[in-house]
């Protein structure tokens, strides 16, 4: 800090007043930073942080989607039951598999677009 020559009264209470103004900029400054710390570290906000960075990774796109896809396909025709259930899940799974590749943006845009409008939602119902 840098040393401040007063040599009036009155630049001492200018000098003063500079202080307090500055004083209560950073306290300003760091209630902000403290509540903006608060926020980012509650579990909400840490689950949809993740969220968001898994839905923008390419990779673990496509590999939940060919998961998500043999887990509903064998949850939906029962694929360890019998010869007829592994044989329509193989079916179904040569059927649905393109048409997930093919539209893979336009799904993955559609569950930002859930997001996002679930999000809003939220938040104009908090106010």
């Amino acid at each position: 800090m840098s040393r401040f020559k007063v040599h009036t009264y009155e630049e001492l209470t200018l000098h003063i007043s500079q202080l307090d103004g500055l004083k209560h900029t950073q306290e300003i400054e760091l209630k902000n930073n403290a509540k903006e710390l608060y926020e980012s570290l509650r579990l909400k906000n840490i689950i949809k942080r993740t969220v968001k960075d898994l839905a923008n990774d390419k990779e673990f796109r496509e590999d939940g989607f060919k998961a998500t896809t043999n887990f509903i396909v064998g949850k939906i025709f029962n694929k360890s039951n019998s010869a007829k259930g592994v044989i329509t899940t193989f079916i179904i799974e040569k059927l649905v598999a393109p048409l997930i590749k093919n539209n893979k943006e336009k799904i993955i845009s559609f569950i930002t677009d859930l997001f996002t409008r679930h999000k809003s939602k939220e938040e104009s119902q908090s106010f």
